[in-house]
């Protein structure tokens, strides 16, 4: 998730994060259903690592979802970019089907995850797309995979992409606060970061939902991963390879610093929406990648 966890600067406290605050409760966001999409047979990796592929074509389009999500999180993607792609979508180490046990739950370990699938597919011909916490997972991914990336694509991510590393300590230090409630801070943490008023409630009861029921011990590790992970370097590392960012407009994107750290980019605002832009809106959304994959493609 960008923390920049969810594209909080991470040099500060995860505490001193504040975006307009959603006026709804956790009791009234309870009345609505929890929808997840319908699951097909599941693939693993000799790393038990869960995997979905869905439609065939040239290009391979993996979706890489954040912080205590899932693959289902790209359920309206599915339909659409499987009549001319093929599509797989992977749960990460400890996330979904994907029940790996681990001391640290670090981007590169969570790079490893993709790597490791598509290294079983055998894919060559790649575009990463990673929402929020799975940018930089992307990232990751892309400099392991080398020339079989075409393209790497963050969605509401990598806003700072200056943004110097914790130290792991004081990544683990920053997550403190949660540990002693651990579902009460996360439910507030949710309600007060990824939304605005027109968000939907049945969207804001999913991720509520999803996050504060997720493994403290998984979730609070993921989070250190993301702080102390030096995005900077890492970002650099993949200069050769194409790097688009679809961000929602909440916590600007720094383009200039994005333009000192990797030249060859491109930043689409989607207005109007919240963390979770895939979700929010999707019809626009899916337009947008749709033609953004084809300009890159097209290069």
């Amino acid at each position: 998730m960008g923390f920049n966890f969810f594209n909080i600067d991470q040099n500060k406290h995860l505490g001193s994060f504040t975006r307009r605050r959603l006026l709804v409760t956790a009791s009234a966001v309870a009345l609505f259903p929890l929808i997840k999409l319908n699951a097909k047979t599941l693939l693993k990796t000799n790393k038990n690592i869960a995997f979905q592929t869905y439609g065939e074509g040239d290009l391979t389009l993996v979706f890489v979802h954040g912080w205590s999500c899932d693959s289902s999180y790209w359920s309206e993607q599915l339909d659409f970019f499987s009549q001319n792609y093929h599509v797989v979508t992977i749960d990460l180490g400890g996330h979904g089907a994907s029940n790996v046990m681990r001391t640290d739950y670090t981007i590169e370990s969570f790079g490893d995850d993709v790597l490791s699938v598509l290294d079983q597919l055998d894919s060559e011909n790649i575009i990463l797309v990673g929402h929020s916490m799975g940018g930089p997972v992307a990232v990751d991914a892309a400099s392991k995979l080398g020339d079989r990336v075409k393209a790497v694509i963050g969605i509401d991510t990598l806003k700072n992409v200056g943004a110097e590393p914790m130290s792991l300590d004081a990544a683990r230090n920053a997550w403190v606060p949660f540990k002693d409630d651990f579902k009460n801070s996360i439910a507030s943490f949710v309600l007060n970061s990824f939304f605005i008023e027109t968000s939907s409630p049945l969207l804001v009861n999913r991720v509520l939902s999803d996050m504060a029921s997720a493994d403290p011990k998984i979730a609070l590790s993921a989070g250190a991963g993301l702080l102390s992970y030096n995005t900077p370097r890492a970002v650099r590392k993949i200069a050769n390879i194409p790097l688009t960012l679809i961000n929602a407009p909440e916590d600007p994107t720094k383009i200039e610093v994005l333009e000192q750290v990797h030249g060859n980019h491109n930043v689409i605002i989607i207005p109007e929406t919240g963390h979770f832009v895939m979700m929010e809106k999707p019809v626009q959304f899916n337009a947008t990648l749709h033609d953004e994959i084809e300009r890159l493609i097209a290069k």
